[in-house]
């Protein structure tokens, strides 16, 4: 990663002339990044996916690979993200005290690879002789062969490393002449300088200068003097991290992994991005970037300087690759935690098993996952085929067949349709209660589609009206008592009423303090982790995914009776595809709310199709549901059939600021569904439901320079 801009400033500029960058089409890629795609010093680059940096591969290309492996005393929570492949208590270990080793990166934090006996011996202490900064103590310079403390020698008195004039990390001034620490220069003017790629800038007095160098925008600028603000901030609040970086592994004294490995990123980051305008030259390639710049050239200065929060919660990305060679066999997900560009990611690397095979893994366990068969036995009361397909290996009449009344069970799901399991108290299958009928947490139980009362009585799920009594809302902020889903606790008579679900407001973004609020600003929700990595406002109790679902159940919950009371699945329906349609209206909705907002947008691709294998098979049901699969029966005559409503318009999509060449397309909205045909008794009046449509992509945020 540090090879980066030397490269990219060395390689394709050449006088009086600096590389143009061009964004390419692609939003992203794993392979290569960077390439020169003209005669005339231009550049294309494409981001590298979540979870890989843009990394130096020849002369002539960049690509994407997984960020350099952790030092000693890094924070890690597997073996394989440390160069040492041993993690133990969250950190890098390092060979100890006495152990062999090539270079410094093999030993422990406060050791160093001696270069004459290739032993990891202890750092040198101040005022000790050294050849090397590496080898003085993590808070100490190497200057004159002595390990000093940076930025402590005055004005006027002798360095020795620096014999001309430049920077000096043993000055006060953090600039020497002639190897004596002098006044530092400054520049000519506070901001950005232009100049021509190949000559000199000259400081404020006349009397230094230094190379002008290529920017990131095409056009050449003057680097920062050592008597600028950004070094000369850096020195005066040195102090802010150099308590922390004595326990640095020595090569690791100014990185962004130290200091998150000993939670101190608060007081590093705002000292690394001012130095960086001077130690990188960050100050001039920071200027007019454009965004796929700054997601690899500049990544790190702007990771730097405006982190992402991830206090707190931190959530990870999940990305598609087809790079699997070092995954185990049948592999679906690898999980890194890994620094890529000065940030902490979580990155869910995905390859989607293939026909026949599921990935056995849950939204948000970030761990690694493999392929499994898909195959799943029906309970009492779904859909088989063959005995083998059954829990209880009894199909009968294409429906497995399980415990009558009063037969002894010991699961939820032994027990034919109509009965419960009346687990820890008779273990016998006992009859479901009906509405009106009497039920208990503990006790009897009520049939599928209904919720057991603040009054311990059955209802119908989501019949209750506003101020009614309500069955308290879940861990998912739905009440499945009230017509709305939602309900309010009060607190002087400890019941839950139902009332108006709220909705989205106009501002859809997490807060500073991580959660989202209503159009009335009376309720919130917390954030929640989307795929792409940043936590986004889920969906209210009253927008469109869950109203839509408490509408759908009307016209499926008369279904269930025949489904299996211990868990109600889509296998309940597959002998009959319209009740299999009208059961994935309802669940494929209320999985979007449940979910939201990582299936927000429902797009089908190997992510969400490897989370929710069981949606995606449902909604392909819904997309090609045909109510009328038989030929065609013309009305008989007198019967006058009504006309369908018109579909509502889609909204059409907003428009990209002046610089839209830089932004993804729009993905294309679905189709709508064709009319059904009308029976011989004008009998079929139902539309189908609307496909969803994608949302248009997010814009990227500016940067705050």
């Amino acid at each position: 990663m540090l090879l980066l801009v030397p490269f990219i400033s060395t390689v394709w500029a050449t006088k009086n002339s600096c590389p143009n960058y061009l964004c390419s089409l692609a939003p992203n890629t794993e392979s290569t990044c960077i390439k020169s795609i003209t005669q005339n010093n231009t550049l294309s680059i494409t981001p590298c996916i979540s979870g890989l940096e843009c990394i130096y591969s020849s002369p002539q290309f960049y690509t994407c690979n997984h960020p350099q492996k952790s030092l000693p005393g890094d924070q890690c929570n597997l073996n394989n993200q440390c160069l040492s492949n041993l993690c133990f208590s969250n950190k890098c270990q390092g060979r100890p005290l006495g152990s062999s080793c090539t270079t410094s990166a093999d030993c422990n934090i406060f050791l160093y690879c001696n270069e004459y006996t290739f032993t990891c011996v202890n750092q040198i202490a101040f005022d000790h002789q050294c050849n090397n900064t590496y080898e003085c103590s993590s808070n100490l310079a190497c200057d004159g062969k002595k390990c000093v403390y940076y930025f402590s020698i005055p004005i006027g008195s002798s360095v020795y490393n620096v014999p001309n004039y430049g920077l000096s990390y043993a000055c006060t001034s953090g600039f020497a002449y002639n190897n004596t620490c002098s006044q530092a220069p400054i520049s000519n003017s506070t901001n950005p300088i232009s100049c021509n790629n190949g000559d000199f800038c000259i400081s404020n007095d006349g009397k230094y200068s230094k190379p002008c160098i290529c920017g990131y925008d095409g056009n050449s600028y003057c680097p920062l003097f050592e008597g600028d603000f950004a070094l000369q901030n850096s020195i005066r609040n040195f102090s802010a991290i150099s308590q922390q970086m004595r326990s640095c592994h020595t090569m690791l004294r100014f990185s962004y992994s130290c200091y998150y490995a000993y939670s101190a990123l608060k007081a590093f980051l705002p000292w690394k991005a001012t130095a960086d305008l001077y130690f990188n030259d960050d100050w001039v390639k920071k200027i007019n970037n454009s965004a796929c710049v700054n997601e690899t050239l500049t990544a790190n200065y702007w990771n730097t300087a405006s982190p992402r929060p991830y206090y707190p919660m931190l959530c990870s990305s999940h990305v598609c690759v087809n790079n699997t060679q070092d995954w185990a066999n049948n592999q679906c997900i690898n999980f890194e935690s890994l620094i890529v560009y000065s940030s902490i990611e979580n990155t869910n690397f995905i390859s989607q098993c293939s026909s026949g095979f599921i990935c056995n893994s849950y939204v948000n366990s970030d761990v690694n996952a493999t392929c499994i068969p898909n195959i799943t036995l029906s309970n009492p009361g779904e859909f088989c085929i063959n005995n083998s397909q059954c829990t209880t290996l009894n199909c009968n009449d294409n429906i497995c067949i399980g415990l009558s009344v009063n037969e002894f069970c010991s699961s939820y799901f032994s027990c034919n349709p109509g009965l419960y399991c009346d687990r820890g108290r008779s273990n016998k299958c006992l009859k479901s209660k009906e509405i009106g009928e009497s039920c208990s947490y503990n006790g009897p139980k009520c049939a599928l589609g209904l919720q057991c009362s603040k009054y311990n009585i059955c209802i119908l799920s989501f019949s209750q009206s506003s101020g009614q009594a309500g069955t308290g809302r879940d861990i998912n902020g739905i009440d499945y008592s009230c017509i709305s889903g939602f309900s309010n606790f009060d607190n002087p008579s400890k019941i839950s009423f139902c009332a108006d679900a709220p909705v989205t407001g106009f501002n859809t973004y997490c807060t500073a303090i991580y959660v989202c609020y209503d159009s009335t600003g009376n309720y919130n929700r917390p954030c929640e982790c989307p795929f792409n990595g940043y936590a986004e406002c889920p969906q209210f109790q009253g927008d469109y995914s869950l109203t839509t679902a408490i509408k759908a159940f009307n016209n499926t919950y008369y279904d269930w009776e025949q489904c299996n009371t211990g868990g109600l699945t889509y296998r309940c329906f597959l002998g009959n595809l319209t009740q299999l349609y009208n059961y994935a209206i309802y669940l494929t909705n209320i999985t979007v709310y449940l979910n939201s907002p990582k299936l927000n947008n429902c797009t089908k691709d190997c992510v969400s199709e490897t989370y929710f294998p069981e949606f995606w098979f449902l909604m392909d049901i819904i997309n090609s549901y045909n109510p009328n699969p038989n030929p065609l029966i013309l009305p008989a005559p007198g019967y006058n059939c009504p006309g369908y409503a018109e579909y509502s318009r889609y909204p059409e999509y907003p428009q990209y600021p002046w610089n839209k060449n830089e932004y993804p397309e729009y993905p294309q909205y679905l189709e709508y569904p064709k009319y059904p045909l009308y029976g011989q008794d004008c009998n079929n009046t139902v539309m189908p439901a609307y496909p969803m449509y994608p949302a248009y992509p997010a814009y990227p945020e500016y940067p705050n320079d």
